[in-house]
């Protein structure tokens, strides 16, 4: 198991920066106020991004359509990401698009996919097992 330590530095990486439309932008992990517009975003889109983040089938020409049919969400999606205008993310050109979409994700991967998902998942287990422990004793 790893330290505390270098769990807590790996969620305060550095952001990694990014020249999107002759413009540089320090993409960093989302921060606590940017988390719940950004998941009601997502929301629409979860089946498919987690179906890449898992890599279970990878980014084929088929997730990409899938996304962009959806695009007015991934478009504030990484607005919010990237602390931008939603009408200057949508106004990019198709391959910054993509580029800064896929850096979004790059960038904030480790935290949704492997430290917030076990974390909740683990304390909706204990707060089940308190849920049915407590049920049983009165029951």
């Amino acid at each position: 198991m790893s330290e505390p330590t270098d769990e807590l530095a790996e969620l305060l990486a550095e952001p990694q920066g990014l020249e999107i439309a002759g413009e540089w932008l320090d993409i960093g992990p989302l921060v606590v106020r940017e988390i719940p517009p950004f998941s009601r975003a997502l929301r629409p889109l979860l089946p498919r991004l987690n179906a890449v983040l898992a890599g279970g089938e990878g980014v084929t020409a088929e997730v990409l359509f899938d996304l962009l049919a959806e695009g007015e969400h991934l478009v504030e999606a990484v607005a919010i990401a990237v602390r931008k205008p939603a009408t200057w993310v949508g106004g990019l050109a198709a391959d910054d698009f993509l580029a800064l979409v896929l850096k979004v994700l790059e960038v904030n991967a480790d935290f949704f996919a492997q430290r917030l998902a076990p974390a909740l998942a683990g304390r909706l287990a204990l707060t089940t097992a308190a849920l049915a422990g407590s049920a049983s004793a009165s029951g």
